[in-house]
């Protein structure tokens, strides 16, 4: 479970990008669009909306504006609130008291009117349940698609409070695959690379899969995700991530155990 909330965790900091913006930018020309989109997605008007700043991701620049402890995220390509987190619904979530087919139950209602892939069936349920982390307790929810077994870049991450059954956090991602999705690599050739790379660790296991991510400036790619499990080394976790490139076998990302 701890490997999980780990990987989980981490999946949604990579996914979300990095916070680059100020409160004092103001609004741009498209003001008006921003206030329409949250007042869409939250069915209500929403007055006294502030602009937040600016968030910069792989696959999309943001828009973000605040208002009443809610933050929305506006993709500035279509003008969709992709993100949405409500700050109160963190002071008080340390008590259990719905159950996860509950909580699901939830998730399930709020996706389907915000998700338009949710009644398609291309969207696979990929991780659910109760996360402790101690004053903080949250019901997690994860739908990933997948194309032809490929994971693709696009989800829907819900978060239920579990004293009030309330969204914590939503984000939904559905960007259009642009790329070829055959690889010229196969599993052993991956296999292969990953040993020649840790050619100093004594290999337990190893497990692959193919997804299709960004590179940093914004272009997709299909690449083999490999995660190697070392046998520990003076109490020390040996091993760790890479991603290859499905087409050329390069090397793209290496990462550690942590």
């Amino acid at each position: 479970m701890k490997e999980t909330q780990i990987i989980l965790i981490s999946f949604i900091c990579v996914c979300i990008g990095l916070f680059v913006g100020v409160n004092a930018i103001p609004f741009n020309d498209n003001h008006q669009r921003y206030v329409d989109s949250v007042n869409h997605f939250i069915g209500e008007p929403s007055p006294g909306l502030k602009f937040s700043g600016y968030e910069y991701t792989p696959h999309a620049t943001y828009s973000v504006l605040f208002n009443n402890n809610m933050e929305f995220w506006i993709n500035e390509d279509n003008f969709l609130v992709e993100r949405y987190s409500s700050y109160d619904e963190l002071k008080d979530c340390n008590k259990i008291l719905i159950s996860e087919k509950e909580a699901l139950n939830i998730a399930e209602s709020f996706a389907k009117i915000h998700d338009i892939r949710y009644d398609s069936k291309c969207l696979m349920v990929n991780e659910t349940g109760l996360i402790n982390g101690g004053d903080i307790i949250q019901y997690n929810f994860l739908w990933r698609e997948y194309i032809n077994g490929i994971e693709s870049p696009n989800f829907t991450y819900i978060s239920i409070n579990p004293s009030s059954g309330k969204i914590v956090n939503y984000i939904g991602i559905n960007r259009p695959i642009t790329i070829n999705i055959t690889s010229k690599l196969t599993e052993n050739d991956v296999v292969n690379i990953a040993k020649h790379h840790f050619k100093d660790v004594e290999i337990d296991t190893i497990e692959t899969k193919l997804k299709i991510g960004y590179t940093n400036n914004g272009a997709q790619k299909l690449l083999w995700e490999c995660k190697v499990y070392g046998k520990p080394k003076d109490y020390t976790l040996t091993g760790g991530i890479l991603l290859i490139d499905a087409e050329t076998g390069e090397i793209i990302q290496i990462g550690s155990w942590l």
